[in-house]
């Protein structure tokens, strides 16, 4: 009788533990346990850059749950997005994820797969064809040019379709000159033409035609020659006259004989200019706070250095506390 007690107990026992185990092992899938539309995302032609943002359904139409890992992707112009990973028979969910064209002309066969906690994966193809008639090498989308290195050079490539090209400037601040030519390419180098340089556009035209074909925005900043702190200075309309302290940092030796004031507003004198060391420069200044009324609340202290287009300036504003 004992024996057959423990019989049982033992058949139980691994009765019990082969359930156990049942449950803590992950169930196959097939592919066909989750639907897919579309089953592949094709963007057709695209241009330079472009930005799509589609998405994808799913669903859940197997009979048991479906636990999916975060999707993966072929490409870093790829970037996915899952709304739910646990999906129960019959429950949906979206992909959806951000596509970013190449900045060359070329043929896109990209994939995002999907897998589950069974070792099942799922393919989703993306396909582009990004086409254009000109475009940029090194590939960017604005060129920033900083005085003292202010040149860059851009290779401009035509497909066969274009006609020959040219670049010409949008303002007189920039130059653009022609350096090299090859057969479907064309090298230009861009230049400050003017210390008061800002921001501008060169325009690719076509040779004959004189249409604009293309453009690249051109960024221009000085190089940081001085550095103030604070660079404004905020004043009640109560406080009358007050004072107040800038740091002036140079990267230049001789502070003393290359920084000065510049031009002062109405109602702003100096007071003190003292020389901390060969780099840095404390000047107190005297604020009226009553001119500030005349002068749309705002006035400006320059500070520069002799014989250079190198400046900066303190806003002094009068504001309500």
């Amino acid at each position: 009788m004992i024996t057959t007690i423990l019989a049982i107990v033992a058949i139980q026992g691994v009765f019990v533990g082969a359930v156990a185990r049942y449950h803590g092992k992950s169930r196959s899938h097939s592919v066909s346990d989750l639907a897919i539309e579309p089953k592949a995302i094709d963007f057709g032609e695209v241009e330079l850059g472009a930005h799509k943002n589609p998405s994808v359904n799913l669903q859940n139409v197997g009979t048991s749950e479906l636990q999916l890992d975060w999707p993966r992707v072929s490409c870093g112009c790829l970037k996915p997005f899952l709304s739910r990973r646990d999906l129960e028979p019959g429950q949906d969910a979206v992909l959806s994820f951000e596509f970013v064209a190449p900045t060359t002309p070329q043929e896109v066969n990209r994939t995002i797969e999907l897998s589950d906690e069974s070792g099942t994966v799922w393919t989703i193809p993306v396909h582009a064809k990004v086409v254009a008639d000109v475009w940029f090498s090194p590939a960017q989308s604005r060129i920033n040019l900083v005085d003292g290195r202010g040149s860059a050079n851009v290779y401009v490539f035509r497909s066969a379709s274009q006609p020959d090209v040219t670049a010409e400037p949008s303002t007189r601040s920039l130059k653009v000159e022609l350096v090299t030519t090859g057969d479907r390419n064309k090298c230009f180098r861009i230049s400050i033409a003017s210390k008061e340089a800002g921001d501008g556009i060169v325009e690719i035209l076509d040779h004959r035609t004189r249409k604009k074909v293309a453009s690249l925005p051109v960024h221009w900043e000085p190089k940081r020659v001085l550095t103030l702190e604070p660079t404004t200075i905020s004043v009640s309309p109560d406080s009358g006259t007050v004072r107040r302290t800038v740091l002036i940092t140079c990267d230049r030796n001789k502070v003393k004989e290359a920084i000065k004031v510049v031009s002062l507003g109405r109602g702003v004198r100096v007071l003190e200019t003292r020389i901390l060391n060969p780099n840095v420069t404390l000047v107190t200044l005297e604020i009226d706070s009553s001119i500030l009324r005349v002068q749309n609340h705002k006035t400006v202290v320059d500070v520069g250095i002799p014989g250079t287009d190198y400046k900066d300036g303190v806003t002094i504003e009068r504001v309500a506390f």
